[in-house]
């Protein structure tokens, strides 16, 4: 068991994208397939079962033999690997927990309860249960926007003190004001914000990402990491690009077609290219992007974010 700390928690990770074949199918197989795309990246590490990888919506079985699958193809690779329990119902989230420690990843995501929002005292009493059955692996608290239960930077210092398991925070980032708030709880826990805003939330003190950036392209993100590192003003510049891309080409499909963020995530590494033949589909009964836009959005990002468009390796 190789369990990550707060302080090896850091740069920019890539999401496992599920490829759906007809009929809501999952192809196991062409996991060691994406596995063997990421890891030649040289990407700081891969996570499974986030929503680009539709926790919600596999069963258990599916889940367990997924994991195995996803654990056996990244140890055959030598790419550091977190897996994520999430789950809506508590005791789900228990028993995928249990499931992802015996895999032995660096470390567990999960997400609070999500139908009905936690106090504190149920708050905490749900991530001493998901430490228990952690099994001595850290954790990795997801907590998106449109959570039930939203937390603030003095409960997640709050909750550094009460369980000593939690490593890292996968958060939404904020302005000058909520960085400035995060400060401490950066001295504690590693802080994650979004992708598009990788090189200003470093600047002010994040540790990385877990990326729609890097589902788009792992090898063109990790450069990019890099290059936030050696060159920030480059950096800088470059997120700039990448968020008038996702502005122009990506964002109507979530506020004009109704679409979800992870269909467009899917659909980024689609149009990029990097991943093979994985299709854009969803399981059942979700909605994907239409073939027809993959054009027009690779002639766009080749203009305005060749790094992502014309290199792969």
């Amino acid at each position: 068991m190789n369990v990550y700390t707060a302080s090896d928690i850091r740069g920019t990770w890539c999401p496992l994208l599920l490829q759906i074949k007809e009929h809501s199918v999952l192809d196991y197989s062409f996991i060691d397939e994406e596995i063997s795309h990421i890891s030649a990246s040289g990407i700081h590490g891969v996570y499974a079962n986030g929503s680009t990888g539709e926790f919600y919506n596999i069963t258990f079985s599916e889940y367990c033999r997924l994991i195995e699958r996803f654990a056996s193809a990244c140890q055959r690779h030598g790419i550091p690997y977190q897996i994520g329990a999430n789950h809506a119902h508590p005791f789900e989230s228990l028993e995928r927990i249990a499931a992802a420690a015996d895999q032995a990843p660096a470390a567990i995501q999960l997400i609070l309860p999500d139908w009905v929002p936690t106090d504190r005292r149920g708050t905490l009493r749900f991530l001493k249960g998901c430490a228990k059955n952690a099994r001595g692996h850290s954790l990795i608290l997801c907590n998106p926007r449109h959570a039930k239960t939203q937390l603030s930077p003095e409960d997640y210092l709050w909750l550094a003190d009460e369980i000593p398991e939690l490593a890292g925070i996968s958060t939404c980032g904020g302005d000058d004001d909520w960085y400035e708030s995060m400060q401490e709880v950066m001295e504690r826990l590693s802080v994650f914000v979004p992708g598009e805003h990788l090189a200003s939330g470093m600047k002010r003190g994040a540790q990385g990402s877990y990326s729609s950036v890097a589902a788009m392209n792992p090898c063109a993100a990790e450069s990019w990491n890099e290059l936030i590192e050696s060159d920030f003003e480059a950096g800088l510049e470059l997120e700039q690009r990448i968020k008038q891309f996702m502005k122009e080409c990506i964002n109507p499909f979530v506020t004009e077609h109704n679409l979800p963020w992870h269909a467009c995530d899917k659909f980024m590494a689609v149009a990029s290219g990097w991943c093979g033949d994985l299709h854009q589909r969803l399981r059942w009964p979700y909605s994907w992007v239409d073939d027809e836009y993959l054009d027009p959005v690779r002639e766009r990002g080749v203009e305005l974010i060749p790094e992502f468009f014309q290199r792969f390796v």
